[in-house]
């Protein structure tokens, strides 16, 4: 089918090009192609998505810069290395200096286990060294 987006399961990696500011993506203009698809082809889907992630960010105390946190080390949990980038992208351009986030990673090496610490660290050093480049 040309110009519709398969959902069937398979395994796929999703790779932000630049950093996004804010929660609604949709305004950045730079989503990966098959995220834009998906989109255009669900945008209620998208929309829940994004009211949802409104919604639980302002369901308790914790600040934008503590979320941001908190979400970079849940993908670093969840060994989820594009997610590790485009969080690190985002804290980076929310002016988040990169020795707080290698602390998280630090934080997560008696929770995750070192090698899955390690990983997310370099992680966020590949988008820190990109940056500074």
């Amino acid at each position: 089918m040309v110009g519709r987006v398969s959902l069937a399961p398979r395994r796929f990696r999703v790779h932000f090009t630049k950093s996004f500011q804010g929660n609604n993506l949709t305004d950045s203009g730079q989503l990966p192609p098959f995220l834009r698809g998906v989109i255009d082809e669900h945008p209620q889907v998208w929309e829940a998505y994004q009211a949802l992630g409104q919604s639980v960010g302002e369901a308790g105390p914790l600040d934008e810069r503590d979320q941001r946190l908190v979400k970079l080390a849940l993908a670093i949990g969840a060994k989820s290395e594009g997610a590790v980038h485009s969080h690190t992208r985002r804290a980076l351009a929310e002016d988040i200096p990169p020795h707080a986030l290698y602390q998280v990673a630090l934080l997560a090496i008696t929770t995750i286990g070192w090698s899955s610490a390690m990983a997310g660290l370099s992680w966020m050093r590949d988008v820190v060294e990109k940056r500074s480049n």
